[in-house]
């Protein structure tokens, strides 16, 4: 076994550290007193049986084995080592087995950040399900930031959850897909704003046409979406061509404290009171009189993490706190 139990001497550390096979051994020589006897049982020569009692010794730098009229016996020293080895051996098994039980139970999941605070509830509800109905099971949970919360990151197992959103009119669904499954977990409502500089802030009523030539500034990890969703073609329909854009903000705190200026922002209805755009004087928040932007929010798994029990276990939970939360 590769277990290592270290020890030093007075001159200091000598030779390889003990290892359990040394240990082990030492406990059936202790048995036999007999050199040829103990290497019969462990399957080893009588040298090399020798030579690795002898390393021990060394290590302990304390002589465990004497002869007397050309038998072996343990010295005082050796009867004490006996009942060491024998706790070193016990407690080193019972580290192995606790360890490669752990390892079939530890779920640690990989999981794309995200600010929309209902996410959260399904992720956190099925891991108390998951525990309660497993409790053997430990599962951790990795916020990843950055290019780790995209979709690609779940076909290049990177990750293993992702929460991404896609327009409700849009003609492109995540699923089915090679590389996730997964399901709806919300629909949100997405608003605009502008500043106290755009002309749009005092306008009582404001439809798509009103945002010709206007900017559209979006966070960068909905960027992608919003070009794969064709959002611009979707404007240019209703009478305003717009250009989408983005910068590289580190978070939506980030986000949401850039001086738009003239150029128009977004924000999900559930952040509205999360930052408090909703309070903030110099914001006009609205909603387009003639085009509804909405969201579709799905879970997408890692189709290989799924393959395995505690990522289906961890699937199936979040699909039913899913399920119990839109019952609500």
């Amino acid at each position: 076994m590769g277990g290592t139990v270290r020890q030093r001497t007075g001159d200091g550390e000598k030779g390889a550290p003990m290892d359990l096979r040394q240990l082990r051994e030492y406990l059936v020589f202790a048995e036999e007193l007999n050199y040829s006897l103990a290497a019969k049982r462990l399957f080893v020569s009588r040298p090399a049986l020798a030579a690795h009692l002898a390393e021990l010794e060394d290590e302990l730098n304390c002589q465990l084995i004497d002869k007397h009229g050309g038998h072996a016996t343990l010295t005082g020293a050796g009867k004490q080592f006996v009942d060491t080895a024998r706790r070193l051996v016990s407690d080193w098994e019972a580290v192995i087995e606790t360890y490669r039980h752990l390892s079939d139970n530890l779920i640690t999941v990989k999981v794309a950040a995200s600010n929309l605070p209902w996410i959260e509830a399904h992720l956190f509800a099925a891991r108390r399900a998951l525990q309660r109905s497993h409790p053997e099971k430990q599962l951790s949970i990795v916020i990843e930031n950055g290019p780790l919360s995209t979709i690609d990151a779940l076909a290049d197992d990177e990750n293993r959850i992702v929460i991404a959103g896609y327009k409700q009119e849009s003609s492109v669904c995540p699923l089915p897909s090679p590389s996730a499954d997964g399901f709806v977990v919300s629909r949100e409502r997405i608003l605009l704003f502008v500043t106290d500089r755009s002309p749009l802030f005092a306008r009582e009523t404001i439809c798509t046409a009103d945002l010709a030539g206007a900017t559209l500034m979006v966070p960068p990890d909905i960027y992608p979406g919003y070009q794969r969703d064709s959002m611009a073609e979707r404007f240019a329909t209703r009478g305003a061509s717009v250009s989408i854009a983005t910068q590289g903000f580190a978070d939506h705190f980030e986000y949401f404290s850039h001086d738009f200026g003239q150029t128009v922002g977004i924000v999900p209805t559930t952040l509205l009171p999360r930052f408090g755009i909703d309070q903030r004087p110099d914001l006009r928040v609205f909603s387009l009189a003639d085009m509804d932007i909405a969201s579709d929010f799905y879970a997408l798994f890692n189709r290989s993490f799924i393959a395995t029990e505690n990522g289906r276990l961890l699937f199936e939970e979040m699909r039913r706190a899913t399920e119990a939360l839109a019952g609500m």
